[in-house]
């Protein structure tokens, strides 16, 4: 079985083309189709079949699929050995990177990755959530994607690095003041009367101090002016949470939606409203002390950032730079907050 054979049957499967695998390896597409056909004769079963003018990969290619990318990495790890250089990464990387990515940390990270790499043309492509980078890498549009969110588990794609984020409560410290006053009279009623249960011998029930804090925080929100970006998460799990404390009435508050974290996060610098973002989103502002994380016992406060490929994809040198350049800098930040 050939090598070079089994390099095309996976650009074939990118691109579900043979015209636009013979494009993407400068072959003519009669070459291609020949391969595929060399292949087909090998495997003993059809690889692929048309539908219109694309193409499907079968069950029989997509079992190949998962031997023809490790065997065609290995290969080329194995023509490195005895070299006394490495190739350096060359070549184009289009990465599809969320809102909730583009922040401090990804910028520091791009610069350094466009320094240690010349030969590498990035292209960062946008997406506003995982539903539209999902279709860009099942499409082919994409070859890596970098998401902050719900935890994405889906078998099509390889998990090649994540971290656990805080998603963080912010608002001004002037409106945090304002809104904490009613929520602390609420939290000093509720104790007494917690109080006063006790010296009755009232019994509670197993967590129920955990859901009394829990309501007094969400009591400090009642007619707060609330931020909700559209960012994945936040409102659902937010409202979940206000909902399981019982009180009706902390909902009644002023709402403003938007499609954009950023503008979000502006907005609740201009004290108009608290929202949530991940925490690395927030930093400028935090670090300018124009910004204040709100402690509470709001329990939803994890998200991942992840960076995936199509486990069809063939992984190439300057997706390999990118994923060992977050890996590194993750092991660097783990040692310097032991």
């Amino acid at each position: 079985m050939e090598i070079r054979n089994l390099i095309t049957f996976t650009k074939v499967a990118e691109a579900q083309s043979l015209s636009g695998a013979a494009k993407q390896l400068g072959y003519a597409q009669s070459t291609v189709t020949m391969q595929m056909q060399q292949l087909e004769q090998e495997i003993g079963a059809p690889l692929y079949e048309r539908v219109g003018k694309r193409i499907r990969i079968t069950q029989a290619g997509e079992a190949l699929l998962r031997y023809a990318v490790p065997i065609i990495q290995l290969s080329e790890e194995a023509l490195s050995v005895g070299q006394n250089e490495v190739r350096a990464p060359e070549g184009e990387l289009r990465i599809g990177v969320a809102e909730a990515c583009r922040d401090e940390r990804f910028t520091r990270s791009l610069a350094e990755f466009a320094g240690a790499y010349p030969q590498v043309h990035v292209e960062v492509c946008g997406g506003r959530g995982a539903d539209e980078l999902n279709y860009q890498l099942m499409h082919n549009e994409i070859d890596l994607m970098m998401t902050v969110g719900e935890y994405l588990d889906d078998s099509a794609f390889v998990h090649a690095w994540e971290e656990e984020e805080r998603l963080v409560i912010v608002g001004t410290k002037e409106l945090q003041g304002a809104q904490r006053l009613p929520g602390m009279r609420e939290s000093q009623r509720a104790r007494e009367d917690q109080g006063a249960r006790e010296d009755q011998g009232a019994r509670e029930d197993p967590g129920a101090q955990e859901i009394r804090e829990a309501r007094d925080d969400a009591l400090q929100f009642r007619g707060c002016p609330w931020i909700y970006s559209g960012f994945g998460v936040e409102e659902t799990r937010f409202e979940r949470w206000l909902r399981g404390t019982g009180e009706s009435d902390v909902a009644e508050r002023k709402i403003i939606r938007v499609s954009d974290l950023r503008l979000a996060l502006e907005l609740a610098v201009r004290g108009s409203g608290f929202t949530l973002a991940p925490e690395q989103m927030a930093i400028p502002w935090l670090r300018q002390g124009k910004l204040q994380i709100f402690d509470c016992s709001w329990p939803g406060g994890k998200v991942w950032r992840q960076i995936m490929y199509h486990r069809n994809k063939w992984k190439t040198a300057a997706m390999d730079a990118w994923i060992k350049m977050w890996e590194q800098n993750k092991e660097q930040k783990e040692k310097r907050d032991v």
